[in-house]
């Protein structure tokens, strides 16, 4: 997807299922990160403008100030500060969402924080599987691990 000839975006399905989803064009859940700056107003709205155009059925879907605030407690920031932080950015995310929905003309796009799906079953069901998958010793032995700096 491009804008002026730029190319803004790549759209791929990340397995099978989501292939076969993706062919169907029914339905497209776009996940979108306060205070990561790869989502400037012009590719939003070029995602925006592509989704409408190309998918039934468009969500956006933000982080919400828990989700944002944790990812920057994990990079180290006092509580209070990551906090503020997120509900800047978030603050900041919306107006930017804004500003490419109206640009991309689509209106009727529908945006959503994550804090707003934890009434769904459905979410309730997911979140509870990633959390056993999280606790799970063959994730925790997966994960990263800083390089060893004695020596």
């Amino acid at each position: 997807m491009d804008i002026a000839g730029q190319a803004l975006v790549e759209v791929g399905p990340c397995n099978a299922a989501s292939a076969a989803i993706l062919a169907r064009c029914e339905h497209i859940v776009l996940l979108v990160s306060p205070g990561n700056s790869y989502f400037s107003a012009a590719r939003l709205a070029a995602t925006f403008a592509w989704a409408v155009r190309n998918v039934g059925d468009v969500h956006v879907l933000v982080s919400d100030a828990e989700m944002t605030a944790a990812t920057y407690l994990a990079r180290g920031r006092p509580e209070q500060d990551a906090y503020r932080k997120a509900r800047d950015d978030i603050r900041q995310m919306a107006a930017r969402i804004r500003r490419a929905r109206d640009s991309a003309g689509t209106p009727d796009l529908r945006i959503s924080e994550v804090a707003d799906w934890t009434g769904n079953a459905a979410y309730r069901h997911a979140l509870a599987y990633a959390r056993q998958a999280i606790a799970d010793p063959r994730y925790i032995a997966l994960r990263v691990r800083p390089p060893d700096r004695a020596g």
